[in-house]
């Protein structure tokens, strides 16, 4: 929930849930999801910054989001949301692996964007989803704002998935469809 109150309650309940599954399953390093950026503790220049999450409900997410709230002040998270509208492509049910590598050849003919699994979604269908999940961004920023928060000193994290990220950079950059489908996953924990 946006409530800025309850944030820190709600990370630190993520960051002790899981901690050492994610330990022992290797999946999540926390010195890899903050080499290079800004540091974990959310300071750049001594001026602590807030920061609100998003996650996806899938379980390699939010063993993302734990590697990452185990790693910074808990202070500064001022809210975190699951959100399933940046859960990863729906590849369709009863996933066989033939059936799905025949259906990624076949994507390649269409195009990324536009080809739809069987029982499942297409970029495009991603793209809707993320475009309504845009809407509620700003719509919690305004709460944060009427709140108080100072959004000059606040971030905003996205935990997901590839596919949805780039879609989501798409909608927020008004990419166009070839631009999206020139783009790569990025690796991952970057």
């Amino acid at each position: 929930s946006p409530e800025s109150g309850r944030g820190a309650a709600e990370a630190e309940g993520e960051g002790e849930e899981g901690r050492t599954e994610v330990a022992n399953a290797g999946e999540v390093n926390g010195e890899a999801a903050n080499d290079g950026g800004a540091p974990a503790s959310g300071e750049d220049d001594g001026d602590p910054r807030s920061i609100f999450f998003y996650v996806s409900p899938y379980l390699r997410t939010r063993q993302t989001l734990r590697g990452i709230l185990d790693e910074m002040d808990l202070d500064c998270v001022i809210g975190l949301r699951e959100e399933p509208r940046i859960s990863e492509q729906q590849f369709g049910n009863y996933q066989c692996f033939e059936t799905v590598k025949v259906a990624k050849v076949e994507r390649g003919d269409f195009g990324r964007f536009y080809y739809r699994f069987p029982n499942g979604e297409s970029g495009f269908d991603v793209y809707n989803r993320v475009s309504s999940f845009i809407s509620t961004i700003f719509r919690d920023v305004q709460q944060l704002r009427a709140e108080g928060h100072d959004l000059d000193r606040m971030n905003v994290c996205i935990v997901t998935h590839g596919l949805s990220l780039r879609l989501i950079l798409m909608r927020w950059f008004q990419y166009t469809v070839h631009e999206f489908e020139e783009s790569f996953n990025p690796d991952n924990g970057r």
